[in-house]
């Protein structure tokens, strides 16, 4: 088998972990951190644990209707859960392909048409958190983080989303293909205009009948599920925060998370949440306590998922 990434990635990768650790436990009150993962409200923790585990299946159920062909529900399960494994405990988000080639190897469907709809499905997590990193700025507009170019940035992907599922942007596509025929035979204009047509085709399948509102209540449940696993990890810790404050959190970790890292995004993850938290005040030794919670919560999250998609494979085949 291929190595996925380059040693050099992966070292990169060690190497932001550790610079973002060693920034992160600079001065850290170890005393008060334990006695912070002391008091953690186990019933709270309980509740964003379930919500972590929804949001894995949610996530898979939302990837099956973007593949818009007749997958099993249990193979994208397993799939989307074996995906979060790796993506967990090997660097450079290695899940990803991991998880198309699983279902690739399990249904038999075209690795390409697979790999295209984990690539869209991927978008729609991209633009939910560039408009939630939104209610960062909202909260502390005094940061530095180039709020015009990221408005930028978050506009124009919206844009090209929104453009490319309704009405008017079919039509362009459509006449860029009617274009594309008529020029000169050349390698890239074939290319190109194959990729319309291609492209045409696959949101003609995603958007017949039901399957729109189907991927919309979909993706609104796992933005939903992603919110009240922050909501109820904060108040765990007792936490009295704005309504907007897991968003804020859930969008900056997410942004650690995009970054080449260690193996479970060690200190990546730890300083993104002491950012994050640091908004609201948060002392650094309790938002690092909050930080272990969330890793811990979130592996356990992964092997329950993991554990109860093979449960549904086996319950399904017994059906």
């Amino acid at each position: 088998m291929k190595r996925l990434h380059h040693p050099l990635t992966v070292a990169a990768g060690v190497a932001i972990s550790a610079v973002a650790l060693w920034i992160a436990v600079r001065g850290i009150d170890w005393a008060q951190t334990l006695d912070a993962m002391r008091r953690v409200d186990l019933e709270q923790l309980a509740f964003a644990l379930a919500f972590l585990v929804a949001g894995i299946f949610l996530r898979a159920e939302r990837w099956r209707i973007v593949i818009t062909l007749p997958v099993p529900r249990r193979s994208t399960y397993r799939a989307t859960a074996v995906g979060f494994f790796f993506n967990y405990v090997y660097p450079a988000r290695a899940g990803d392909v991991i998880k198309v080639l699983s279902l690739h190897r399990v249904t038999g469907q075209s690795l390409v048409r697979t790999g295209a709809s984990a690539a869209i499905d991927r978008l729609i997590d991209v633009d939910v958190l560039l408009l939630s990193t939104t209610a960062v700025f909202w909260l502390a507009p005094e940061l530095p983080l180039g709020r015009n170019l990221f408005y930028a940035i978050s506009g124009g992907l919206t844009a090209v989303v929104i453009l490319a599922l309704c009405p008017i942007g079919e039509r362009l596509l459509r006449r860029a293909s009617v274009y594309l025929e008529g020029r000169p035979d050349q390698p890239m204009r074939t290319t190109l205009q194959r990729l319309a047509e291609r492209f045409l085709n696959f949101r003609a399948e995603l958007l017949a009948g039901h399957r729109r509102w189907s991927l919309m209540a979909a993706a609104a449940l796992v933005v939903a599920a992603d919110y009240l696993s922050v909501f109820f990890l904060l108040r765990a810790f007792g936490w009295q925060l704005p309504l907007l404050a897991p968003v804020a959190v859930w969008a900056i970790v997410s942004l650690g998370a995009a970054l080449p890292s260690a193996p479970a995004g060690i200190g990546v993850h730890q300083l993104a949440c002491i950012l994050a938290l640091g908004i609201f005040t948060i002392p650094a030794a309790d938002a690092f306590a909050f930080s272990l919670t969330l890793q811990i919560a979130s592996f356990a999250s992964i092997l329950l998922s993991l554990l109860l998609g093979f449960g549904v494979g086996r319950h399904e085949s017994a059906a």
